[in-house]
């Protein structure tokens, strides 16, 4: 790369730092300004150690973090990549029952709570509609890929956009 690269490149990170310490105020403020009016419902100091934790984490090291808003904490990081991976009802009851011994008179019931559960909790802290596609790099469907095959296709997608 050469120098004008280099100095691109510093811009560019130093904008996503300065945007990514706007959103973590604004989230601050907008948790705050929820908790005066009685909005509160969840552990909103546990959600802001968290992403203050992704943050730091996805600043030092690779990592991967699934689940708690990753996408939102790093929305402004140029070096993530962000995927969703969903399934049918039937392919997750299936895979409830077979690989984590739910029992299978209540898995549907479960698993439609813990949806609702990560639903409410992303849209409340986020400010977003959780599973909106357009939160994300790539959607996948483990019915279709399996897990494993997920796995595979966010690796070449990594190796791919970061020339790995």
């Amino acid at each position: 790369m050469d120098s004008k690269g280099e100095i691109m490149l510093t811009i560019m990170a130093s904008l996503a730092q300065q945007e990514s310490q706007s959103l973590s105020q604004n989230v601050k403020l907008g948790i705050q300004y929820r908790y005066q009016q009685g909005e509160v419902q969840v552990n909103h100091k546990r959600f802001l150690a968290q992403f203050d934790t992704i943050k730091k984490l996805a600043e030092e090291e690779s990592c991967v973090i699934i689940g708690r808003c990753a996408d939102y904490a790093l929305e402004y990081n140029p070096n993530c990549v962000k995927a969703f991976i969903r399934a049918d009802i039937d392919t997750r009851i299936k895979r409830a029952i077979n690989e984590y011994g739910v029992n299978p008179e209540t898995v549907e019931e479960k698993i439609k709570k813990i949806d609702k559960q990560r639903e409410n909790y992303y849209n409340f802290y986020t400010g977003k509609k959780w599973g909106n596609m357009e939160n994300y790099d790539i959607t996948l469907n483990s019915a279709f890929t399996g897990i494993d095959g997920a796995i595979k296709v966010i690796e070449d997608l990594v190796r791919n956009k970061y020339d790995i």
